[in-house]
């Protein structure tokens, strides 16, 4: 074999390596960048919002398009905010009411927060793993906290006497206890 045909090899075999990584690369990879990200590019995510509110560190973009109201049939009045400090995305929150009581309230809780993260970042959540579980010093209320994957965590509240009616906001942000390996 000639040094020609040896390259020609090593290139052939190299480019079907490369090909190979693109079709089975992680889901996280064919998503949308969020957590960070500046607000020109939420508007080309999201469209223009239907409100801004200035805070004391930064804005607030208000969502209620009609896509991500099928997320949630039962419930008109959703929305989502994204927070923005300087000028970069710090945490998104889901804003809905879950008031009703949930049968199984962490599987329900579970389904729900699937349905919107894939809405925001466009693929499904790769780990459902608890970093934390407390009482938020009102023994009706018990705060939790969950890694969705990818850097992104998720926190909400429970409550009522069996706990099992969530709290009005979910908020969704980066932690560098949700990057791989989980």
């Amino acid at each position: 074999m000639s040094r020609i045909d040896f390259f020609k090899r090593i290139i052939g075999w190299s480019l079907g390596f490369i090909l190979l990584i693109g079709v089975f690369a992680p889901t996280a990879e064919a998503g949308r960048y969020v957590l960070n990200q500046t607000p020109q590019t939420i508007k080309s995510y999201f469209g223009a919002p239907a409100k801004q509110i200035l805070t004391a560190k930064g804005i607030t973009y208000v969502y209620s398009p009609a896509g991500f109201r099928r997320l949630f049939p039962d419930n008109s009045q959703s929305v989502f905010k994204v927070n923005f400090v300087k000028n970069r995305v710090q945490n998104i929150i889901l804003e809905t009411d879950f008031s009703k009581k949930l049968t199984n309230f962490m599987d329900d809780i579970k389904i729900n927060f699937s349905r919107f993260y894939n809405y925001i970042f466009g693929y499904k959540p790769s780990v459902w793993k608890q970093l934390s579980s407390k009482f938020s010093g009102n023994e009706t209320i018990y705060d939790y906290e969950y890694c969705l994957g990818d850097g992104v965590a998720t926190q909400f509240s429970m409550g009522g006497a069996d706990q099992n009616v969530l709290g009005g906001e979910a908020t969704f942000y980066y932690d560098t206890h949700c990057e791989p390996p989980y």
